[in-house]
């Protein structure tokens, strides 16, 4: 995946903490984290079921939405200003899975056949950046999280995020986030 910095697009396994990131509201942030996982193939995930990639062809989502082919992972979401969101929602837009739209032509569902590194890029706030083109979230644990962890698997997972003193650190979402099940009901 190719992720728009100012100075130009950059591979998503080379970025490093502290670079500038483009931003989809045409401001930049700092790259502060960097995180990846490995998805194995077969392996059940927190569903019990093998995750997925998405391979998102070029101009999917409109002209330039992406560039390119781009690969993205089994969470990944895209902002959507669809206006049926925006009147629901009264929001500018929604971020939405990317598997909302798999039809298998301009966003293909994979499962990967050999083990595959999966990258999680986090701003000081939550963001939406650009990759090659098409709107995608930073890193948010989503406002949940803290109902969902034990305090000492919390005390785990902030250990991830050495920068933040607590989890009200990730700050607001940057937009809405709504499900497929709800987009569904939308559209």
């Amino acid at each position: 995946m190719l992720v728009q910095t100012t100075e130009g697009p950059v591979a998503v396994e080379d970025l490093m903490p502290g670079t500038m990131l483009e931003c989809a509201n045409g401001r930049t942030a700092e790259l502060i984290w960097k995180g990846a996982i490995t998805l194995v193939p077969g392996a059940p995930s927190m569903n019990d079921e093998p995750d997925h990639l998405y391979r998102v062809m070029s101009d999917a989502f409109g002209l330039g939405r992406p560039v390119q082919d781009q690969t993205f992972g089994p969470h990944a979401r895209r902002f959507n200003r669809d206006p049926k969101v925006r009147a629901a929602l009264g929001a500018e837009a929604a971020l939405v899975p990317l598997s909302t739209g798999a039809d298998g032509m301009s966003v293909i569902e994979v499962t990967p056949v050999a083990p595959t590194k999966v990258y999680h890029l986090a701003c000081e706030n939550h963001e939406t950046i650009l990759a090659a083109g098409l709107e995608v979230e930073t890193y948010h644990p989503g406002p949940d999280v803290a109902l969902s962890l034990s305090d000492e698997m919390m005390r785990y997972y902030l250990k991830f995020f050495p920068y933040l003193s607590g989890i009200s650190g990730f700050g607001r979402l940057a937009a809405p986030r709504i499900t497929v099940e709800e987009l569904d009901g939308l559209m």
